[in-house]
């Protein structure tokens, strides 16, 4: 599961982390990865914040796109999303 917050005052929307807080234990033992945009200011606290909140939860390296490149970065998400997901193929799907 990916979910995304802004970088706000250094840390995650209080938004994000109410809706993180209240769905823990739906993402308990799941993978998630985390993506946030910023005016500039880069991860900070954001990454590690959000893991904090879910130590029972396996979560991925994040990412940090700047809000005013993000129309631009196609190739830089496409490239972070393509690191974080795989894809296994079944025995029928062979």
């Amino acid at each position: 599961m990916f979910v995304g917050t802004p970088n706000w005052w250094g840390t995650m929307a209080p938004p994000v982390r109410t809706w993180v807080t209240n769905n823990k234990a739906a993402l308990k033992g799941k993978v998630v990865c985390l993506f946030q945009t910023n005016g500039g200011g880069g991860m900070q606290r954001v990454g590690s914040d959000f893991a904090e909140l879910l130590p029972e939860s396996k979560v991925l390296p994040a990412g940090a796109f700047s809000g005013s490149r993000i129309k631009s970065s196609v190739k830089e998400l496409e490239k972070f999303v393509d690191e974080r997901v795989v894809v296994k193929q079944t025995e029928e799907a062979k």
